[in-house]
């Protein structure tokens, strides 16, 4: 009986000193510190996690991990990198955000596992230099209400090839500096201009490889945009009042739908010189 006591005692002692043990850090020199561009680089080094992030200089400018499999990064790690200006975590497996520095300018996370843009991008106080954001190729289904609101640097925003059905209203608002939008080769099927409000600057957008079936009436109030491309849809109507809301536009394709014609005052609402308008629709 005693001997069956102390066998328990000793199982019990080690598997609880099995599961105690925490994991060892990644050691330092798995990354390169390149000290006259300031940049850290971690990539393609088959790194499940980051190293410490006291390995490094905190003078950095520059952090790569992409080519890895990383899925966690914690939350809090790269704010000890306060002059921070670029990340690229593509392709790896992130799944869960994690907070940015202040400064950061240019975030790369494409390829990942990324589900939802909550707690990635709304504090627009705190992520007032962010200028471009790269999330193509992850898992997003949804933009839900003010996924980037209010981050008043942004220029380019790339959410290609997601797995995007449905862009709450109020999704892409208050970006004054907005430029480029590409939600190419996702599964949007209705486009609302409740989704696109106040992008002043917006001049380029990028629909195509969606599921649109029809262009209502004014669906974009966009002033600023000059480029539209819609091919690869599924589109079959086009109101005849559904650009009058894009007076600069002067590139829109239309090619690979269903639409058997267009009414001659489409274009009605046009500025400028026609010859600078091009449209394709087969």
């Amino acid at each position: 009986m005693l001997f069956l006591s102390l066998l328990y005692l000793w199982c019990l002692l080690s598997t609880t000193g099995t599961a105690a043990q925490p994991q060892a850090d990644v050691p330092c020199s798995r990354c390169l510190w390149l000290e006259t561009t300031r940049k850290i680089d971690c990539a393609s080094k088959k790194l499940r996690r980051l190293p410490p992030a006291s390995c490094f200089p905190d003078s950095a400018i520059s952090f790569v991990f992409a080519f890895n499999q990383i899925r966690n990064v914690d939350s809090r790690y790269f704010l000890y990198f306060s002059n921070l200006s670029a990340i690229n975590g593509a392709n790896n497996e992130v799944r869960e955000p994690f907070l940015l520095p202040g400064k950061l300018k240019i975030i790369n996370l494409s390829s990942n596992k990324i589900r939802s843009t909550l707690g990635f991008f709304q504090n627009s106080t705190t992520y007032s230099s962010l200028r471009t954001i790269t999330l193509s190729d992850n898992k997003l289904n949804f933009l839900p209400q003010r996924a980037f609101a209010g981050l008043p640097s942004l220029l380019f925003l790339a959410l290609n090839f997601n797995k995007i059905e449905f862009m709450e209203p109020s999704a892409l608002i208050n970006l004054p500096r907005l430029q480029k939008i590409s939600l190419e080769g996702n599964a949007i099927n209705n486009i609302s201009k409740s989704s696109f409000s106040n992008l002043e600057n917006l001049s380029v957008l990028i629909l195509t490889s969606n599921k649109i079936s029809h262009l209502q009436s004014r669906f974009l109030d966009l002033p600023s945009l000059a480029s539209l491309y819609l091919a690869n849809n599924m589109i079959r109507t086009v109101s005849p009042t559904a650009f009058q809301s894009l007076p600069y536009l002067r590139q829109l394709t239309l090619s690979s739908n269903f639409i058997q014609s267009i009414e001659n005052n489409t274009f009605a609402f046009q500025k400028g010189p026609p010859s600078f308008f091009l449209y394709r629709i087969a």
